[in-house]
């Protein structure tokens, strides 16, 4: 994920966070997210059984067709569902709720190892994506919050963790374009010239060592001259 991006979902997900900390105690948003699960199911499985339908039968084999009739209708009942009896379906929220908190802390985690970004980021803001990941493994664990009169804990758990993990991703990406532009604004290092000049005297050497020529001398069969 490129750093833009990355402070778009985060800036996203801290809005998310102060909505679900403001809503907390009432009814609104259980429902409003219920309501969207179903959208999610209702909305892809419409656009399955449109696409299935308009695609000429030579196209597609007839298994292959009977499979996305079967995807589309299939989602399509179960979106259906969950819009139409929310209160049946509040009671799992708990679940997908944990689960986006593990993994989102663990994808923070993963972006702010040295091995993913060539940034080097201070040691305290892992404590940030550690907290979230431990909430979620809380909220699994806790048996007491699956019970539906204790939903707006659930909300407001999840609230402040997404609070922090909005925070805490506007801050890797603030830290991480000003680290990159301060490197790349640093002077190259000296190394490299004096590499050039150890390299010119290396090659000067054995100039400067030759033997001089030595004058040829005469043959040896040759007498003085009287």
């Amino acid at each position: 994920m490129t750093t833009k991006g990355n402070a778009l979902v985060s800036i996203l997900v801290l809005l998310l966070g102060i909505v679900f900390i403001y809503f907390f105690d009432g009814d609104t948003v259980p429902r409003s997210i219920v309501f969207l699960c179903g959208l999610t199911f209702v909305v892809p499985a419409l656009i399955l059984l449109l696409s299935t339908f308009m695609t000429s039968r030579a196209k597609q084999s007839a298994g292959y067709r009977s499979i996305q009739i079967v995807c589309g209708v299939g989602g399509l009942a179960l979106g259906a569902c969950i819009m139409l009896l929310p209160d049946v379906f509040r009671p799992l929220l708990l679940y997908p709720f944990a689960l986006l908190l593990i993994v989102g802390g663990a994808f923070q985690i993963l972006l702010l190892s040295r091995k993913q970004r060539p940034v080097d980021y201070p040691a305290w803001m892992f404590i940030i994506p550690v907290v979230v990941i431990i909430a979620g493994v809380v909220m699994l664990s806790v048996e007491s919050l699956r019970n539906p009169s204790n939903e707006r804990w659930v909300i407001l758990i999840t609230g402040i963790s997404a609070v922090l993990y909005g925070v805490n991703g506007v801050l890797v990406s603030v830290l991480g374009r000003q680290k990159r532009a301060a490197a790349a604004a640093t002077p190259p290092s000296e190394e490299k010239p004096k590499a050039v000049e150890e390299h010119r005297s290396e090659t000067k050497a054995p100039e400067e060592h030759k033997e001089p020529a030595v004058p040829e001398t005469a043959s040896s069969g040759e007498g003085p001259k009287a």
